[in-house]
C-alpha cells in the first residue's frame, strides 16, 4: 500500500492535526515517521511498530485511522462521487474518534 508523493502531500495535513491531538502539542517527527510508515507501504503492525516509542497507549487507534483514512482517500480518488464536504466530515470523525475522553 506504498503511496504515491501525491497522496502524502494530501494526508500531511491530516496527520499534523490528528498528531497534535493525541499528543496534545505539535511533533514533526512523529509526523515525518507516519508518513515514512504508508509511504513505503507497510502494513499495520508494522508501522504501530515503528510509532510505538512516539505514541504509546494511543499507538493503536493512531494508526488504525492513518489506514483508514489511506484507504478513504485512496477510494475518494477513484471515485468521482465523493464530494469534498464529505471526505473532509469524515476525516473530522476520525479526528474526534482519536480525541482523548
Amino acid at each position: 500500500m506504498a503511496l504515491s508523493k501525491r497522496e502524502l502531500d494530501e494526508l500531511k495535513p491530516w496527520i499534523e492535526k490528528t498528531v497534535k491531538r493525541v499528543l496534545g502539542f505539535s511533533e514533526p517527527t512523529v509526523v515525518t515517521a507516519a508518513l515514512n510508515c504508508v509511504g513505503k507501504g507497510m502494513d499495520k503492525k508494522k508501522a504501530a511498530d515503528h510509532l510505538k516509542p512516539f505514541l504509546d497507549d494511543s499507538t493503536l487507534r493512531f494508526v488504525d485511522k492513518l489506514f483508514e483514512a489511506v484507504e478513504e482517500g485512496r477510494s475518494s480518488r477513484h471515485s468521482k462521487s465523493s464530494s469534498d464536504r464529505s471526505r473532509k466530515r469524515e476525516l473530522k470523525e476520525f479526528q474526534e474518534a482519536l480525541a482523548p475522553g
